[in-house]
């Protein structure tokens, strides 16, 4: 057989078998068409503020009565208040500590109390919990009052709450100094401290805003302050974009811990959705 002719068959049977496989692949589907996923429009910070007060409210309904709490949030770049019972009344609780730590600085700005004097912590003068009784069960330590007041602050020490207001004259001064500043509704002379959600949020605010304090001693107590661990009934939250914000809950005394905890938690989160 001439060349040609292999050529011309070896090229019929290439074709041949080209095709063959050619039918034998699956027909490719084709790409499925993308539909993009249009993403709500971010809320202004007026509807976050809306929506805040819409989570404050819900819990009113947990536990069952609605008037069990009361709540204050203050945005201190915006003054925007969101409450929710804020103006009645509740124990103050672990929140007192915080009100006679920050009258005792004020009363150092006076000169009125040395930080650096010290007190011997007498075996009488323990109270059953705190750090200081469980580093110090028999007494016999001297502190200065500027760590008392930080083991105030930081830990809700008994003990050094005790020293400190003994030190400072007592609950009717410190009941003068907040009358003075126009918080009345703060009680710390009665038998049990009580006051409101909003009159804590105002002290706080004051202090937040160095009005109320030199600012030396207001750097020192927000600086305590914000080193308490876990969820607080008092407290000055500042954001990464440096926004402040004030948040105060106060319960009635029959709310279980459980409760409390969960409410703490929740209106934490809320103010973080709210605000970050």
């Amino acid at each position: 057989m001439r060349r040609g002719a292999w050529v011309m068959m070896a090229t019929a049977f290439a074709v041949g078998a080209s095709a063959a496989e050619a039918k034998k692949r699956p027909t490719p589907s084709p790409a499925p068409s993308i539909v993009p996923t249009l993403s709500p429009p971010p809320l202004s910070s007026i509807e976050r503020v809306a929506r805040l007060q819409r989570q404050i409210e819900a819990f009113a309904g947990d536990p069952p009565g609605g008037k069990a709490l009361g709540i204050a949030v203050v945005d201190l770049q915006y003054e925007r208040h969101v409450a929710l019972h804020g103006a009645a009344v509740f124990p103050l609780g672990d929140t007192a500590t915080q009100v006679i730590a920050f009258v005792a600085y004020r009363l150092a700005d006076q000169n009125r109390l040395k930080l650096d004097e010290r007190v011997l912590v007498r075996r009488d003068s323990l109270r059953t919990t705190g750090p200081i009784a469980q580093l110090h069960p028999s007494g016999g330590i001297t502190y200065p009052y500027w760590e008392l007041l930080r083991l105030m602050l930081s830990n809700d020490d008994p003990t050094a709450r005790a020293l400190v207001l003994r030190r400072i004259g007592g609950s009717a001064v410190v009941q003068g100094v907040l009358n003075r500043l126009g918080l009345r509704s703060l009680q710390l002379d009665a038998a049990h401290p009580i006051g409101t959600a909003d009159a804590v949020a105002a002290l706080l605010k004051g202090i937040a805003e160095n009005r109320f304090l030199l600012l030396d001693t207001t750097t020192e107590y927000l600086g305590t302050l914000g080193r308490r661990s876990g969820a607080e009934q008092a407290r000055i939250v500042t954001f990464p974009d440096g926004r402040r914000v004030v948040a105060v809950t106060l319960f009635d005394p029959a709310t279980s811990s459980a409760v409390r905890e969960g409410t703490l938690a929740g209106v934490a989160r809320d103010i973080d959705e709210a605000f970050r």
